[in-house]
């Protein structure tokens, strides 16, 4: 099923493109796919690979996932937990790449679903991952 319309309420204007192209090449996917199987919405499914795919293309997910035993990230948390002390943006930031991006991924691993998250926000780098995912 794809999406009818270039710009999609409630996207970003990368996954709008993305969505573009996918549909410009034919590729099936599911946009904002949410199953029995994986109970959280991830950006895109690709039903004939059975992948998922998410796009960490803004700040609040970093450029790469939280590990609570690497020093610069907790430096970051820290940085971040002071920030929020003024600025909504950062709590949500905080959440997004502490808990949510990680339960994702942690649900993804102990239930063997095949997740890959994608740390760009440009539409080339995050287009060709998801053509190679597709090979």
């Amino acid at each position: 099923m794809f999406p009818p319309v270039f710009y999609i309420s409630n996207s970003s204007k990368l996954e709008s493109y993305i969505c573009k192209y996918l549909n410009e090449t034919n590729i099936e996917y599911i946009y904002q796919y949410k199953s029995d199987e994986y109970p959280f919405v991830c950006d895109y499914y690709f039903p004939t690979k059975k992948i998922y795919v998410e796009i960490n293309g803004t700040w609040t997910h970093n450029n790469h996932p939280f590990n609570p035993d690497n020093k610069k990230d907790i430096e970051t948390l820290n940085q971040w937990i002071e920030k929020s002390k003024n600025s909504k943006y950062y709590s949500n930031a905080i959440y997004v790449w502490t808990d949510l991006d990680v339960r994702k991924r942690n649900f993804a691993i102990h239930h063997n679903i095949n997740l890959v998250e994608i740390f760009s926000s440009d539409k080339n780098v995050c287009i060709n991952k998801i053509i190679n995912l597709l090979k």
